[in-house]
């Protein structure tokens, strides 16, 4: 009678060691908060029109410093010393030819950063949609997601807001990642490439696109 007492405290002591185990790896699985797509996007626009005005603002004050270099056959001292000078013909055209160069040179700025903006959005767009399409890619396989789980989490969420969109959509699936990551080889994986792209919207976060697209995102049969 005493050997199996003994043998169910034994056993209650290992359910109760698994349950401890199980509450301290669900408390480590911190959330990673995706920033929606739109914000991401508006940040990139931010960005690019701050490093054009701050690329003019201090090429307009180099410009200020050393105007008197445009002036033809003139040097600093001529200015300083009030030295009366006159312009011909082609002192003005010079000065003109000049000018053009340098709003030349400024649009050419505008459209490099322009044509880096669109590239930056492209690569977030692609980062987005390859997590969005492996996350459902991966939920209509079962290999993931409990379905009715999932189901109740975006029905409940639609009927708060009486509308779903995409990002409630991969918030909500995104959610049930973390909370089961450690699972499956595949569960691993998305749960990965959530965490890239949470970790590197600190900085810029279409950086992850090359991460994601040089990756093959085959799903493993988890049966």
């Amino acid at each position: 009678m005493t050997i199996t007492r003994t043998k169910y405290k034994i056993l209650a002591l290992m359910l109760v060691v698994y349950i401890l185990i199980i509450c301290i790896k669900q408390l480590s699985a911190q959330p990673y908060i995706i920033e929606p797509l739109d914000s991401v996007i508006s940040r990139i626009h931010e960005n690019s029109k701050f490093n054009q005005n701050t690329r003019i603002a201090n090429y307009s004050e180099t410009k200020t410093k050393t105007w008197y270099h445009l002036l033809p056959s003139i040097g600093y001292n001529a200015i300083a010393n009030g030295v009366s000078v006159s312009f011909n013909l082609s002192s003005i055209i010079s000065i003109a030819d000049k000018k053009r160069t340098q709003q030349y040179q400024i649009n050419e700025w505008q459209r490099t950063e322009n044509l880096e903006t669109t590239r930056k959005i492209i690569e977030a767009k692609t980062a987005y949609r390859q997590l969005q399409n492996t996350l459902d890619h991966a939920l209509q396989h079962q290999q993931v997601f409990e379905i009715d789980s999932i189901s109740f989490s975006i029905k409940q969420k639609a009927n708060q807001a009486h509308k779903i969109n995409t990002e409630d959509y991969l918030e909500a699936k995104r959610k049930y990642i973390v909370h089961q990551s450690t699972t499956y080889p595949m569960r691993q994986r998305i749960y990965e490439l959530a965490n890239q792209i949470s970790l590197l919207q600190q900085k810029e976060l279409y950086l992850v696109a090359p991460f994601i697209l040089s990756s093959k995102l085959s799903i493993p049969n988890c049966n």
